[in-house]
C-alpha cells in the first residue's frame, strides 16, 4: 500500500520528533522550540535523483528489490523527501531542521534523515 501525502508527512514528523533531541544540538533544538509552532512548515516533495547522490553511499536503506541492474535505487520504489523547517520573522532565509527521505510503500519501509548540521 502506498502512503498518501498526509500519512507521509505524519510519519516523517513522527520520525523527526523521536530522533531530534539525539541529533540536533541544544542550540538547534532551542531554535526549533522557539520557531516551529508559530512559523514552522513541513513539506512533501517527490524525491529527486540528485538527492540520493548526496547520501552516504555506505548506507543500505533499500532492499535488493529496490535496486536496478546497476545497483542504483529504483525510483519506482515511491520515495519522497520531507523538509522540516521554519520561516522566522525578520529573516530572509528559512531555517531547515531536517530532510527526511522515506519510502511511501508501507510494505518496504525505510527512512533516512539529514539533520540541520549536515544541511548547512
Amino acid at each position: 500500500m502506498i502512503l498518501n501525502d498526509d500519512s507521509a508527512l505524519d510519519l516523517a514528523f513522527e520520525l523527526f520528533m523521536t530522533l531530534a533531541s539525539d541529533n540536533l544540538s541544544e542550540h538547534e533544538m532551542a531554535l526549533f522550540n522557539q520557531y516551529f509552532n508559530e512559523y514552522g512548515f513541513i513539506e512533501l516533495f517527490d524525491l529527486e535523483e540528485s538527492t540520493l547522490d548526496n547520501l552516504d553511499t555506505s548506507m543500505d536503506f533499500t532492499s535488493e528489490n529496490d535496486l536496478d541492474t546497476e545497483g542504483n535505487v529504483s525510483f519506482s520504489s515511491s520515495l519522497a523527501e520531507v523538509i522540516i523547517g521554519a520561516n522566522p520573522p525578520n529573516s530572509k532565509h528559512s531555517v531547515l531542521f531536517a530532510k527526511v527521505i522515506l519510502s511511501l510503500d508501507s510494505e518496504k519501509q525505510f527512512s533516512h534523515i539529514q539533520w540541520m548540521s549536515d544541511l548547512n
